[in-house]
Parts: structure tokens; C-alpha cells; sequence
């Protein structure tokens, strides 16, 4: 979305079903769709259908940036895997969004905004602990989209100089430790891992 405001011509690949948030509290374009998918184009693919897995490959070749945020290993499983598509477009910005990175022991977790707020240790700074509950709206969500739209230009910054794409690595649950003062976090179980990693191809890790 962050992308798209800044001219990016976003082309969203929803499932046949449709994007969940479609009927939220609405019809088939809510009012919590319509937020989050402002200046977006979009289109219905099954990717387990080989004719459809064309046409994805056919976008991917023609793309400078890819964004999913599924747990780690089921893009893969999907034929939308970093390896797979960048090797179908060497200078493409791969970018990978999960929970809570792709190891550790709560790597097949998932993960939504709630729970983000709670094991970044956000909410034991704006919640009374007597009283715990989420807080709204979502924040974490948010704040991660911000991170990703960050690594994205940064990345593309580097491709226009060296022609090398990139994947880039975001951790959703350390991104709420973001705008949490350190020292107002004393136990956040997740804060140990990087919240984004930028890996260019061809150079070494930054």
C-alpha cells in the first residue's frame, strides 16, 4: 500500500477465493479491504493449477519487487519460493514477511498483530497489566509494513547501482519492539532476532 502511494504499480495475486478481508464486516469490498488495498490492482490465481503458475511466472518476470508473508517453506511449496523466482528474474526484490523468521522454535507459528503486540512486550507498556487485552488498531501489522516498504527502497537503491536484486528477511513480532523504548522492555521474547535482513545477491549480507 506504502509502495503503491508512492507510484508503484502494485498487482495484488489474491487466491480464488479471494482475499479473506474482502467480506469483512462488509461486502465484497468492506471498508477494512478498501483500507489496506488503496491504489492496487488485483488478480485471482491458483498457483497450484499449471496453466495459472504461467501467468504468475509470466508477472514475476516483469517485476522489481515481490512481497509475501506466508510461514516460512509454504511460498515454496506454492512454486513462489525466493530460489524459483529469482532465478526467473535475476534482479527482483524478494521480500519475505513472517512472524517469526524462518528458525528458531516458533518458526511454524503463526502469527497476526495481537500477537505481536503482546511478545514484543508492546502492550506491557501501554496496557495496565491488571487489565490485559489487545489493543487496537493494528499497530504491529502497520509498523511491519513500514519496515517493508523501508527495506524495499533501500534494496532498490542498491539494484539500481549494481543490477543484483535482493531478499529481504522481515520478522514481524520484533518489529513491534520498534517503537518501544529499550529500556521499557525488559522481556520481549522474540527481540533477539533482527527485525529485517537485507541480503543483496551476489554481495555479502548487510
Amino acid at each position: 500500500m506504502m509502495l503503491a502511494d508512492l507510484g508503484a504499480d502494485v498487482i495484488k495475486v489474491e487466491s480464488p477465493d479471494g482475499d479473506p478481508y474482502r467480506n469483512y464486516q462488509g461486502d465484497h469490498y468492506s471498508p477494512h479491504f478498501q483500507a489496506y488495498n488503496r491504489n492496487k490492482r488485483s488478480i485471482a490465481l491458483d498457483l497450484k493449477d499449471s496453466r495459472e503458475r504461467a501467468l504468475f511466472d509470466s508477472l514475476v518476470g516483469e517485476a522489481d519487487v515481490f512481497i509475501q508473508n506466508f510461514r516460512p517453506g509454504t511460498a515454496a511449496r506454492l512454486g513462489a519460493g525466493s530460489d524459483r523466482l529469482q532465478s526467473l528474474n535475476p534482479g527482483l526484490i524478494y521480500t519475505s514477511i513472517s512472524g517469526f523468521g524462518s528458525s528458531g522454535p516458533y518458526a511454524e507459528r503463526p502469527s497476526y498483530d495481537s500477537v505481536a503486540q503482546a511478545l514484543s512486550g508492546f502492550l506491557s507498556v501501554v496496557v495496565d497489566s491488571s487489565r490485559p487485552r489487545f489493543l487496537g488498531p493494528a499497530l504491529a501489522d502497520a509498523i511491519t509494513g513500514i519496515y517493508a516498504s523501508y527495506g524495499v527502497l533501500g534494496a532498490l537503491v542498491q539494484r539500481g547501482r549494481t543490477g543484483q536484486g535482493a531478499l529481504i528477511l522481515l520478522t514481524g513480532t520484533p518489529a513491534g519492539v520498534g517503537p518501544v523504548a529499550p529500556g521499557d522492555v525488559l522481556e520481549a521474547e522474540c527481540a533477539l532476532t533482527p527485525a529485517l535482513q537485507v541480503q543483496y545477491l551476489g554481495l555479502e549480507t548487510r
